[in-house]
């Protein structure tokens, strides 16, 4: 009996590439903003700042965004220079040790950006100047994106695992 692939559709893809589609949009919003900011700004002398706000709040959350993805598709910058000096074994060794320090990082991260949002929800959280918008609603980034980033994390070093061990162990 042989499986059946899994049907594709729209949503699917859409909720596989969520990052990646937030940041686009996110992109796209600030890209377009900030355009319209400068052109308000020097041709017609007026500023807006609760535009300005809600695009600074968006930026944020696009590199979020942009992080989760990145690290998903393996896309983050490293110096390859040292890969090409030690053998492949050694490599794998070496990135899964940097992913275990980043994945306490990221423990750590969203630890705290749980706390931060919690703070920030009770009476002592703030608001916004301009929009009034509550802090805890900017900080919630925070505690998703890198609670996300260290499942993504927690899985990629499963794979470099699998991959070190030999064959006879898995």
């Amino acid at each position: 009996m042989s499986e059946t692939p899994a049907k594709k559709t729209i949503f699917s893809d859409i909720v596989r590439d969520l990052d990646l589609y937030l940041s686009a949009a996110a992109f796209l919003f600030v890209s377009c903003v900030m355009f319209l900011l400068v052109i308000t700004r020097y041709l017609y002398s007026l500023s807006l700042p609760a535009l300005e706000e809600f695009t600074m709040v968006v930026f944020v959350w696009f590199l979020y965004f942009s992080m989760i993805y990145c690290l998903r598709h393996n896309l983050h910058i490293k110096v390859e220079i040292i890969d090409t000096l030690i053998g492949q074994k050694l490599n794998k060794i070496i990135d899964t040790i940097a992913d275990i320090i980043l994945l306490i990082f990221t423990s750590v991260m969203f630890y705290n950006g749980i706390l931060l949002v919690i703070f920030n929800m009770g009476r002592s959280g703030g608001k916004t100047p301009m929009l009034d918008i509550p802090y805890y609603v900017v900080y919630i980034v925070l505690p998703f994106s890198f609670g996300l980033f260290t499942v993504f994390l927690a899985m990629r070093i499963l794979g470099h695992v699998k991959d070190i061990l030999p064959t006879k162990i898995k």
